[in-house]
């Protein structure tokens, strides 16, 4: 058994005897013996109050605080109160927000406080001091700590959790659900049912069956006509805080009069030619090798695309995998041409431009019938309909699609146009 009564005797006549140092290890050894025992604790905080060399009070109030653990004499932790200067406050107190937050630490005492969002930091010296102006959180996750230093004393730990999570609209919603419909129709759009009340809302949309961005048009309230066909709309909405709701994507297939023949989507063939399916050599093979214009910039694609300009428009080509593929087509020109149709006894027909005539090659075609019908602008052409006998055409035109027409042409080289549809007004 360890006599604690006499070894602390022997403490006090080592301090008498001006042995500190080993008054003070005779003091550890007895409370870390026999932990219970208060005696030894309060000599050695005593002996590290009184010489205040530099750590010494740090040092005793760590020792208050394991005096208060292993004892449970609240005496210990009221002592290291009075010693230590006090932890630090902090507005906002922790929690979590939707909006952005500046943290703003105060010392009531005046003493200096370290700050740090490291969880491997070491305080204090191992923070950021900090200043009257506050630490700005944007969105994210922070776990906080802070102390307040005065000299070599060093406070508790602040600590706490700030998550900045500002919230991103719900996705807008369409009035008009997706159906194929007979009748012209229009459609509205709605912000998200939570977001009803927040006017800060901003809806972006388009009816092309593009991604929706800044550059798009914004929804003014009014109702949108959706043309014939099919249509999709997406739709995205933004909030104060700039954040985005997941897209709206609808899609109707419109046949209001005048009835369309046909409505084509990316899947369907047409003219030979299939978006994103039909390679370089394919359209090659069947309208020329047009005037490379280079590399060009093309909104959802990350691989590379090339333009080639014809003398009829231009086609984009983007490299997918192994093979250059069709992606975009622009007709400019067939479109705007009319032609007169005569029997393959007669001299063959002179294809009229509105500047020019075209040359190019004749070919020959057997129709029953060859439409004309109106050009975007809405001027009319009328309508004939010979016996199916031959044709010598140098612009073969206009097959009724989507209420517009589709057309081909040939040119000098002897490549045909690709078909285009023009969309009735």
């Amino acid at each position: 058994l360890v006599d604690v009564d006499g070894l602390l005797t022997l403490g006090s006549a080592l301090e008498a005897a001006g042995r500190t140092e080993d008054a003070e290890n005779l003091y550890e050894e007895i409370y870390t013996s026999t932990p219970s025992r208060t005696e030894a604790y309060v000599n050695h905080i005593r002996i590290l109050q009184n010489r205040r060399n530099e750590g010494d009070l740090a040092k005793a109030g760590e020792l208050m605080k394991l005096a208060y653990e292993k004892t449970g004499e609240k005496t210990f932790l009221s002592q290291r109160d009075d010693l230590l200067p006090a932890p630090p406050e902090v507005s906002p107190i922790a929690g979590y927000y939707e909006t952005k937050k500046t943290l703003v630490f105060t010392s009531y005492q005046g003493y200096d406080i370290y700050y740090t969002f490291d969880d491997e930091a070491e305080l204090p010296y191992g923070g950021t001091k900090a200043t009257r102006e506050g630490i700005m959180l944007e969105e994210g996750i922070y776990n906080m700590r802070a102390v307040t230093v005065n000299g070599e004393l060093v406070s508790d730990e602040l600590h706490g959790t700030y998550k900045i999570i500002m919230p991103s609209p719900q996705q807008p919603r369409a009035t008009l659900a997706p159906n194929t419909y007979k009748t012209s129709q229009q459609v509205r759009l709605k912000p998200g049912v939570d977001d009803e009340r927040d006017t800060s809302i901003v809806i972006y949309y388009t009816v092309d069956g593009s991604v929706p961005d800044s550059d798009s048009p914004i929804y003014d309230g009014e109702p949108i006509r959706l043309p014939n066909g099919w249509v999709t709309l997406k739709a995205i909405a933004v909030n104060r805080y700039r954040k985005l709701s997941n897209m709206l994507e609808v899609k109707y297939k419109i046949e209001a009069n005048p009835k369309p023949k046909t409505a084509f989507t990316s899947d369907d063939t047409i003219d030979s030619l299939k978006i994103f399916k039909t390679t370089q050599p394919e359209f090659t093979a069947a309208y020329g090798e047009g005037t490379a214009a280079g590399s060009v910039q093309v909104e959802g694609f990350d691989t590379e695309c090339r333009r080639f300009d014809y003398p009829w428009g231009y086609v984009i080509m983007n490299l997918s995998k192994k093979n250059w593929v069709l992606t975009e087509i622009s007709i400019s020109s067939a479109g705007s041409c009319r032609a007169r149709a005569q029997p393959a006894s007669s001299p063959p027909a002179e294809a009229d431009h509105p500047e020019k005539n075209t040359p190019g090659k004749l070919f020959t075609k057997s129709l029953p019938a060859l439409f004309f019908s109106r050009m975007p602008d809405g001027q009319p052409f009328g309508s004939f309909q010979p016996d199916p006998v031959p044709l010598h055409l140098r612009l073969f035109p206009f097959r009724v699609v989507n209420g517009g027409f589709v057309s081909s042409a040939v040119f000098e080289d002897g490549f045909p146009a690709p078909s285009i549809s023009f969309q009735a007004g």
